[in-house]
């Protein structure tokens, strides 16, 4: 039984954790999945919570780094070059706007970049008259990274209207995500969506996650 909003839990196992390293972007897109332009007062995920919740994701298949905009967190650095020593993944990837660049030589850590490329045309649908362009930026970054690099093209942000309310890709394959508060959600868009409910990590936390609610009903992302 769920409560209105919400739909079954997920039951596929995990085999992919975030951490949002911040709630700090250096953009405003104003229909962001995690609502960040909302967010009063953006915080930094703790180093001291980072290698904490280690402890409990030994091996895990993929470890990704994303935000807000992680490169802005202000140990970046120090972060990145010890994650595959405190994780141990198999894939530790990061995902970025590309803008930030003091930290570039740190890229490195990791094996692939995935960079999301906003233009103009981005925004069409979104109702409001903000724009980004972040293309030499993509360039810049392309240039310094020397792995797998990845560009998210061909990005249009629309307005957060729900379109449907079953599951989308983003909730049935195993992707969970962990917010700088110490919270984890069964859906890598957390807590973007109203409704959504985290718990704790514990040791048990791969079971316990596969019991928590999707938010689907109240999802944009959610399919018809």
């Amino acid at each position: 039984m769920t409560r209105e909003g919400q739909s079954a839990a997920c039951q596929a196992p995990v085999v992919q954790l975030q951490l949002m390293l911040t709630e700090v972007c250096c953009l405003r897109c104003p229909d962001c999945c995690f609502q960040i332009p909302k967010i009063k007062y953006p915080r930094h995920m703790p180093v001291e919570l980072i290698e904490h919740v280690s402890q409990f994701c030994q091996g895990i298949e993929r470890l990704g780094i994303a935000g807000g905009e992680p490169l802005l967190h202000p140990q970046f650095g120090h972060i990145a070059s010890h994650l595959k020593e405190w994780f141990h993944p198999k894939l530790l990837w990061l995902c970025t706007n590309a803008i930030p660049s003091q930290w570039d030589s740190h890229l490195d850590d990791f094996d692939y970049v995935v960079a999301t490329h906003y233009t103009k045309h981005s925004y069409v649908n979104s109702g409001t008259d903000y724009e980004a362009d972040n293309t030499e930026a993509i360039k810049r970054l392309r240039e310094a990274y020397r792995g797998q690099f990845y560009v998210n093209e061909g990005l249009h942000h629309s307005r957060r209207v729900r379109m449907g309310s079953s599951p989308c890709g983003k909730a049935t394959n195993g992707d969970v995500i962990l917010f700088p508060d110490g919270l984890l959600y069964p859906c890598c868009v957390g807590p973007g969506i109203d409704g959504a409910t985290g718990i704790p990590m514990t040791k048990n936390w791969r079971e316990e996650i596969r019991s928590v609610p999707m938010p689907c009903s109240d999802c944009f992302f959610a399919v018809p």
